[in-house]
């Protein structure tokens, strides 16, 4: 550690010589023009600094390795179903039945919103429109994804669908992110020749 020291130590009743005042005014000049923080930037750290135990919750100020450690930001995962999974449920429920397709995403800041985007296929066994949300934690509301492009209504026919909600309100936290279907009609099904790509982003 970095220690400020003078030259010269003067004892009390007697003269104190310029010379030796001005060496100990510049050993501390030097010590601050060399060894302490600038607020400049121009003197670079010589070793790993340390702060406090606490994350980031503005836009200027900086991280800590922890909080960096916890990312990224970004979460993008994929599921298969292992077998025939069907849902004929008006209200929503975990998808696919019998084998959940949910992931978990640290949240790093309060302030931010949460997007989910969400793409998989399937098929009907009659003429259905199906709709797809995410459950945040298992409990609440459902968040229902806005689709943006479907081809769902082929009866017997893989489809494929997608969609996305932007979730605002969650704690700085981690978090667990299900998947979730229902139905207007008569059923929806999916196998293991379909494919779930859930992504989740945070963002402001």
């Amino acid at each position: 550690m970095a220690t400020a020291a003078v030259t010269n130590t003067f004892a009390a009743g007697t003269l104190i010589e310029s010379a030796e005042a001005n060496t100990n005014f510049q050993d501390l000049v030097s010590f601050l023009n060399t060894q302490a923080i600038h607020k400049d930037g121009t003197i670079a750290f010589t070793g790993t600094p340390s702060g406090p135990g606490s994350d980031p919750v503005s836009d200027n100020q900086y991280a800590r390795k922890l909080y960096v450690d916890r990312g990224p930001k970004v979460v993008s995962v994929k599921f298969a179903t292992s077998a025939i999974r069907s849902t004929g449920s008006a209200v929503y429920v975990d998808w696919p039945a019998g084998e959940v397709f949910s992931t978990f995403h640290t949240k790093r800041m309060a302030s931010t919103q949460i997007w989910v985007g969400f793409w998989g296929s399937g098929w009907n066994n009659a003429t259905v429109l199906a709709e797809f949300a995410v459950k945040v934690d298992g409990a609440g509301s459902d968040h229902g994804l806005t689709r943006f492009f479907a081809n769902t209504n082929q009866v017997g026919e893989h489809g494929s669908f997608g969609g996305a909600v932007l979730i605002p309100g969650l704690s700085a936290a981690s978090h667990e992110y299900t998947l979730r279907a229902r139905v207007s009609g008569s059923e929806h099904r999916c196998d293991t020749n379909d494919l779930f790509v859930m992504t989740i982003i945070e963002c402001n």
